[in-house]
């Protein structure tokens, strides 16, 4: 039963490599056993993929950032046993999933014989090498898809994915027991589990679609009493089995009808909108109007103040120089001149970035006023402000100034996941992000409305 694992995107793919290429590694008892048995290059040279990547990014200008994606793709010792045949085998594998999860980038694929069964590990370069897109991928709806990707290369090479589950889920069968001993879920209990989730907040069957569909769940019609429920991950996988229908007894009480009855009960404790903003205000824990630096957006403004700051430089060297008496005290003035106004042209693009940044902030705070926190949180170059619930700062949204870009994060497990970002310089991926946080800013005020009714202001 393989198993498929996103460990995760780094900010020092280096590291990562040098991880995952070492051939031995140390035991806590100061053993040295062998490690990385094989590996292979997915477009580019295994031998040089620490230049290939560091020469993609850099010639695309995205060095800083996230530098890539690790991947995991483990077996069962019973299933593809620790033999040099089943080694290359699982190399093989490897190769064919980086081609596949990420066609356009280059990947390096490690097969590792340092435990109890063997897995390989797939680190993939953040940049694509033809058309320099950064790699993105949405936790809910792209693993799904990625593990179908998985599943189907393993099943080509004679090892079977997990089963679907089928029958009542009163009885435990034993491929549930076995998903549960390996951390994972079928798809179907998927879908369960977005129903579940979904019809907890939705406030209309609109808003109910929408939901599940963030969940990587679509729903369908046929007719005018059939409903049913479509796993895009399957789906976009090409595989033939992804749809349950609403009578399925796995949803148990999360049938269309209990679904309805649910969002009407949900309309009935939410506030009506005059009550609901002035409650807020008086809400000790709603948020307020973010104070943010006083920075001109006028851009005529900002280079005319950088033109005359860079004449007063150029007029205090001129100064210098009539009074300097010796050639090297000369070439010392114009030397630092020179650094000045360097200075004054990085700061000048400075201001420039950050009154776009903080345009982009203020239009933010418009649409979403009563979900946003009122702090601004500066860390080294980096300023952020955060949103989502009156509670819990579900959100982040962070200006990158060494890597010019926005980024959005998502609270998980206490720490926050990039989930997309888009660069300065592209107005449109700008535009896109801005639309993306809008609607996520409308799904956090219609929750923080239902959870402040069901709560009191007290909190």
């Amino acid at each position: 039963m393989p198993v498929f694992e996103v460990l995760g995107g780094t900010r020092n793919v280096k590291n990562t490599l040098n991880y995952c290429e070492n051939e031995t590694v140390t035991t806590n008892k100061g053993q040295k056993v062998n490690k990385c048995a094989l590996k292979a290059g997915v477009n580019c040279d295994i031998t040089d993929i620490h230049s290939d990547f560091e020469e993609t990014r850099t010639y695309f200008n995205k060095s800083g950032g996230r530098q890539g994606m690790h991947f995991a793709l483990s077996f069962d010792p019973k299933e593809l046993p620790n033999t040099l045949r089943n080694q290359q085998k699982c190399l093989e594998m490897g190769i064919e999933l980086a081609g596949k999860i990420a066609k356009d980038y280059e990947s390096g694929v490690f097969v590792h014989v340092d435990q109890d069964h063997l897995h390989c590990h797939i680190v993939t370069n953040s940049v694509a090498f033809q058309t320099g897109k950064k790699y993105h991928m949405e936790k809910n709806k792209d693993l799904v898809i990625l593990r179908n990707l998985s599943d189907q290369i393993c099943k080509e090479h004679g090892i079977e994915p997990l089963e679907t589950y089928k029958g009542s889920n009163r009885a435990e069968k034993s491929v549930e027991k076995r998903i549960k001993e390996r951390g994972g879920v079928t798809w179907k209990s998927e879908i369960v589990e977005a129903v579940n989730a979904a019809k907890k907040i939705a406030l209309s069957p609109d808003h109910y679609k929408e939901l599940l569909f963030e969940k990587g769940v679509d729903m369908y019609k046929r007719g005018e009493q059939s409903f049913g429920y479509e796993h895009i991950g399957q789906r976009e996988a090409g595989n033939t089995k992804f749809r349950m229908r609403d009578s399925n007894k796995a949803l148990e009480d999360n049938h269309y009808d209990d679904v309805l009855q649910q969002i009407q009960n949900n309309q009935n404790h939410q506030l009506e909108p005059e009550k609901t903003v002035e409650q807020v205000k008086r809400a000790p824990k709603s948020s307020s109007t973010i104070s943010l630096p006083p920075v001109s957006d006028d851009f005529e403004e900002t280079i005319a103040q950088s033109q005359a700051e860079k004449a007063d430089i150029r007029a205090n060297t001129s100064r210098q120089l009539e009074e300097a008496d010796t050639e090297e005290k000369r070439a010392e003035i114009k030397e630092k001149e020179a650094f000045k106004l360097q200075q004054a042209e990085i700061e000048k693009e400075i201001r420039l970035k950050d009154a776009e940044f903080y345009s982009f902030f203020q239009k933010m705070l418009e649409k979403l006023p009563y979900t946003t926190f009122p702090d601004i949180e500066e860390v080294g170059r980096n300023t952020s402000f955060y949103f989502g619930g009156f509670t819990k700062k579900r959100f982040k949204v962070t200006l990158e100034r060494e890597n010019e870009c926005i980024s959005l994060s998502k609270k998980e497990n206490n720490h926050y996941e990039e989930q997309d970002l888009a660069f300065l310089q592209d107005r449109k991926d700008v535009t896109r992000l801005e639309e993306r946080i809008a609607n996520q800013a409308a799904l956090q005020e219609q929750q923080a409305h239902l959870f402040f009714r069901r709560s009191g202001p007290e909190l």
